[in-house]
């Protein structure tokens, strides 16, 4: 089966490739009979002959026919095209969610909008015996609506098809894994609800919980080592927050959320809270009752803050300075003074004078250059150069480009895992070092995007391309 730009596959033209994960290629497709665009996954290459994915590629399709929820991608059919099993999906036009984490610290309505949506679509996983096992940003598609979809069931676990992993073997991605998932135990949606507190420390802090150049050093850190408060990193995080993620953490299971239901409650109490501003405003609002007459501050109540301490808001005493005061929309007092009004207005009025005569006095000279110059003077706004539009589109490809990378560094984090002794003629240590420079140069290559350093994060691309190929390369041995 030839997947080409262009090339027509059954029933679908092939328009681009979307992305590819460790077991799957995704590409961009046109329905030739009903014109609609559709995402079809297919097995790569290269692991067609595995019995184990083969069955793992047909369990997602089951798992998916069965699914209709808002915040999980859709199956739309499932097919064989010469002898090869093609799933076709939903296509969800966003972007991956690590596209924003990329940028630092996402704001907390949006970060808790995006993980109570993840939320609902576990829970109606987990509702049906299904376990993601592999929840991570890059498995997640954010609209420009805002709508958040979860991708990637293909290491998922269901109850009604039975085990498809080895006892003792760990599938996943290791820095979004629960301790139990990779030592390889049994797993229940507690797991899931684990890589979720990942997932929402690292909105609110822009970090992960827990990082490490070298595999092993990473496993330790999330089987037996405590994170980092996350307050600690993010100190505007409200205390309460602060301990939900920590709960969400948890190495045993039965200290954690034990429903994806439960921890949607709990962070829906913070979306519920009126912001700071919002009850200052109000408690300013209630200031307008007069005062005692001996003049002392009155307490009119006390307005909690997110941080949960209470503060004491008071009115001031009604005096000369206020009484000619008056409240705006938000209740908030204007104070203002006629005689400041008065000469505000003057000055207004001229700058507007000035700004007239010096148009008029200019207005002569423009003509004549106008008239001198003739059409040659004149530049056409067509013939400019689209590059801002050009620039978006190479900014799209690279975000596209470091995703694919990402994707396979992933892969080969788990093979490694697989492998603790390494493979072939190369060592344990010199396997952890070549995965520590890919990690590097992507890392360097993210930070380059950032500040809009096309030329260099390309380069860093190339090389971590070119080792990630040396890394398969040596774990194939």
């Amino acid at each position: 089966m030839r997947l080409e730009v262009g090339y027509v596959v059954g029933d679908y033209e092939v328009l681009g490739v979307l992305g590819a994960g460790s077991m799957g290629q995704v590409f961009r497709v046109r329905n030739t009979l009903s014109d609609r665009i559709e995402a079809m996954k297919v097995l790569k290459p290269t692991l067609l002959a595995e019995p184990e994915t083969a069955a793992r590629f047909m369990a997602e399709i089951r798992t998916l026919a069965g699914f209709t929820h808002p915040n999980i991608a859709q199956l739309r059919t499932a097919l064989q095209i010469d002898n090869q099993l093609v799933m076709i999906m939903e296509l969800v036009e966003g972007q991956p969610l690590q596209c924003q984490i990329g940028g630092g610290v996402v704001p907390q309505p949006r970060a808790l909008r995006y993980v109570l949506q993840l939320l609902s679509a576990l829970s109606y996983a987990h509702r049906r015996g299904v376990i993601h096992r592999d929840i991570k940003p890059a498995n997640l598609m954010v609209t420009s609506q805002g709508l958040v979809k979860l991708m990637d069931f293909g290491v998922a676990k269901s109850e009604a098809r039975g085990p498809l992993t080895r006892p003792g073997v760990a599938v996943g991605s290791l820095r979004y894994m629960s301790p139990e998932q990779m030592r390889g135990y049994a797993v229940d949606n507690r797991s899931d609800l684990y890589s979720v507190g990942i997932l929402l420390y690292e909105l609110l802090t822009g970090r992960k919980p827990f990082e490490a150049n070298r595999v092993r050093s990473l496993v330790r850190h999330q089987t037996d080592l405590p994170p980092r408060a996350p307050i600690e990193i993010n100190p505007l995080l409200p205390k309460s927050l602060n301990d939900l993620i920590l709960c969400s953490l948890a190495k045993d299971p039965a200290k954690r959320f034990q429903s994806a239901d439960s921890m949607a409650r709990a962070l829906s109490g913070f979306t519920l809270q009126p912001p700071r501003r919002e009850r200052e405003a109000a408690a300013v609002v209630a200031s307008r009752h007069q005062s005692p007459a001996d003049g002392r501050p009155k307490v009119l109540h006390e307005a909690a803050p997110p941080s949960g301490r209470a503060t004491a808001v008071v009115s001031p005493p009604r005096s000369a300075f206020t009484a000619g005061a008056t409240t705006g929309r938000s209740g908030l007092l204007i104070r203002h003074s006629p005689f400041w009004v008065r000469l505000g207005w003057v000055a207004v009025g001229a700058c507007a004078v000035i700004l007239v005569c010096s148009a008029a006095l200019e207005l002569p000279g423009f003509l004549n250059r106008t008239k001198s110059g003739g059409a040659d003077s004149r530049l056409s706004v067509d013939s400019l150069p689209d590059t801002e539009a050009n620039t978006e589109n190479d900014r799209a490809r690279e975000r596209q480009q470091m995703v694919q990378l990402q994707a396979r560094t992933d892969a080969l984090q788990v093979r490694l895992a697989r492998q603790p002794h390494g493979g072939g003629n190369t060592d344990a240590s010199e396997l952890d070092r070549q995965y520590a420079h890919i990690r590097g140069h992507l890392r360097t290559a993210e930070n380059d995007l950032k500040n809009r350093n096309s030329i260099a994060a390309g380069r860093e691309m190339e090389t971590a391309q070119t080792e990630i190929s040396a890394l398969e390369s040596n774990l194939g041995q």
